[in-house]
């Protein structure tokens, strides 16, 4: 049987976790969108021919 203490300890870490999930999720986001847009730039953007329109 859980007491009131254990119950209330168990809620506590279940809203730290959710509240730490936010900021990874968006750094994972942020960060791989960014290295991924910089390895395509480097390797693309700049050394690809000249295109004249």
């Amino acid at each position: 049987m859980t007491t009131n203490n254990q119950t209330s300890i168990a809620s506590l870490a279940k809203k730290r976790r959710t509240y730490n999930e936010l900021p990874v999720a968006l750094g994972n986001l942020v960060g791989g969108l960014a290295l991924t847009g910089l390895a395509l730039y480097t390797t693309h953007v700049r050394t690809a021919p000249k295109r004249e329109f």
